[in-house]
């Protein structure tokens, strides 16, 4: 990179006027978009490059004067916006990518220092230098245009050892020294802040500094508004995260890429905020974009399980209260773990965290009424019951069962008076998935709505941290289901006349031996109670659609009665 660097200047002179960005960008971070599965446009050999970026009238005799006084290995023009887009994202990226390109974490600290560009070659040498010299990597990368330079380290810090802040102290000295022979700033970009104000005397006079502290006595005389950042300022080495004790956890996932700690797993994120962007182009936060609070974001979640287990704020460890509030809402939709570029996973370490306060902790788990099902069990066991039911939901099968959701769907509307008005999500999207669901059971229809509501209240156990009223309600929803499904089916087992049912089927694998009791009474009421519902949300989405888009509900309805499926339907 600091071969790049030197070229610099001479693309700053060539372009005056047409260049709007000039950002460096080390091969390493693009080989970790690549290690993703990412796509990556083309780019030219080397192990570096220069985003060299220019708009305005005289942009071809500009990008060809950048050519001829870049002196490059190798370039390439990028016209096509797509990939302009996708080089911009993993350059927006640097700062989560090169936290974890290194084979130990890396941190910020040494961010983002600048020097006049046409020293900025020299200054990169001498950096790799120190690096070296300290036994540290580095991966910079950064506005070079602006001669500023952006670096994670992987810095030698250990959890509970303050003595490890040692090589990160006379690191950060030996570059502000240095520093200062190129008349550069400790902080090119963003605030000095409590990691290097300290420094700052390596970078003001004496005068300047009693200037600062003067400031601060007349607009903050009780010393209240983030006190020793520049006017007194703290060490370097006072209140550094990754010193802090961790609380051991034995964790329950292999958590691979960080050596199953979970600790190093949740301290991934370094607060870049990808996930706090008001518009996404991935997925993530779902939450956060619902909320817009920041505690219902990935970087929100990251902080609150960084206190739990350090001890900071939180004092309850990870059954605190505040664990249990900032997880409720996450979807566990895995959208970080893609789109985040520091690699947070906050689907795994949710897993994790309900598994240390329920299994580990105690605290009541909830659900545990199906562990005798195949949602509970792991192979041999697993594949087991899944061969009782396999014959009943083939291709061939569902497409029955479908066919017969929608016989049941048409009688119920052709039951209804014109301009009568019916509960959709119930009448054509619980009732019909449910009479189906009965006839592969062959059991009765029975309460349906009582069946619905009771899965409703004991799905409410599913909160991060449910009450004492919720545990009642949904246990009362719980046993309701439990004792129409258990009656049911008594009365099968007890009936002179073979029925032709899955149930059946159950009961006969029981009486073989290849079923216990409890097997057969949960396996039916995981189908029998949610064999409507669950399916009537998305009976129900559809008709929501259709209720906002009538044109598509139009198209839908010409393309069933023509048989030939529209593209507009096929879309709906």
């Amino acid at each position: 990179m600091a071969d790049a660097a030197d070229a610099v200047p001479a693309l700053l002179a060539a372009a005056t006027g047409c260049l709007v960005a000039c950002e460096g960008m080390d091969s390493r971070i693009v080989d970790l978009v690549r290690a993703k599965g990412s796509a990556v446009p083309d780019l030219p050999r080397g192990n570096g490059w220069l985003f060299a970026e220019v708009a305005g009238e005289d942009v071809t005799d500009a990008l060809r004067r950048l050519v001829a006084a870049g002196a490059a290995l190798d370039t390439r023009l990028v016209d096509d916006p797509r990939e302009a887009v996708a080089l911009w994202r993993i350059r927006e990226d640097g700062a989560g990518l090169a936290g974890r390109s290194l084979p130990t974490p890396a941190y910020g600290g040494w961010e983002d220092a600048a020097v006049p560009p046409e020293h900025l070659g020299a200054w990169l040498r001498d950096f790799e230098e120190l690096l070296r010299g300290h036994g540290l990597q580095g991966i910079p990368y950064g506005h070079f245009g602006d001669g500023c330079v952006h670096c994670r380290i992987d810095f030698p810090f250990r959890p509970g050892d303050p003595a490890s802040a040692g090589v990160f102290r006379d690191f950060m000295t030996a570059c502000a020294t240095r520093l200062r022979d190129y008349r550069g700033t400790l902080s090119g970009e963003h605030g000095d802040g409590r990691v290097r104000g300290e420094l700052l005397p390596l970078m003001y006079d004496e005068t300047s500094l009693a200037l600062f502290r003067e400031v601060k006595a007349v607009c903050d005389p009780d010393d209240i508004l983030n006190p020793g950042i520049i006017a007194d300022p703290v060490a370097i080495t006072d209140d550094l995260r990754p010193v802090r004790p961790q609380a051991p956890v034995r964790s329950g996932l292999r958590l691979v890429h960080d050596a199953g700690d979970l600790g190093a797993a949740v301290h991934r994120c370094t607060g870049v905020g990808k996930c706090v962007a008001p518009k996404t182009t991935g997925v993530m936060c779902p939450s956060y974009l619902a909320t817009g609070d920041e505690r219902d974001s990935t970087r929100g979640r990251a902080r609150v399980l960084q206190e739990a287990l350090d001890g900071g704020l939180l004092q309850g460890g990870l059954q605190d209260p505040a664990v249990a509030d900032a997880l409720d809402l996450c979807l566990a939709c895995k959208g970080c773990s893609s789109d985040c570029p520091s690699g947070v996973d906050m689907a795994t370490y949710k897993s994790e965290v309900l598994h240390q306060r329920h299994d580990v902790a105690g605290l009541r788990r909830p659900w545990t009424a199906f562990d005798n099902t195949v949602l509970s069990k792991d192979a041999p066991e697993h594949t087991r019951m899944r061969r009782l039911t396999n014959r009943w939901l083939t291709p061939k099968m569902i497409g029955t069962w479908a066919r017969l959701t929608h016989d049941f769907t048409v009688e119920a509307l052709d039951r209804l008076a014109p301009g009568e008005v019916v509960d959709a999500h119930f009448d054509l999207g619980v009732m019909p998935t449910h009479l189906t669901m009965c006839r592969i059971l062959d059991m009765p229809v029975g309460d349906v709505e009582g069946m619905f509501w009771a899965l409703w209240d004991a799905m409410l156990i599913n909160a991060t941290a449910p009450g004492e009223d919720i545990h009642a309600r949904s246990l009362a929803g719980m046993n309701f289901m439990f004792a129409e499904t258990e009656r049911y089916v008594r009365e099968k087992q007890s009936s002179e006349e073979p029925g032709t049912g899955l149930v059946d089927e159950l009961l006969a694998a029981q009486a073989r031996g290849e079923l216990t009791w409890r097997e057969v009474l949960e396996t039916t009421v995981l189908l029998y109670m949610s064999g409507g519902p669950n399916p009537a949300y998305l009976i129900g989405a559809g008709f929501k659609l259709f209720a906002v888009r009538p044109d598509l509900m139009r198209e839908f309805g010409r393309s069933r009665r023509s048989g030939t499926p529209s593209s507009t339907s096929c879309r709906a």
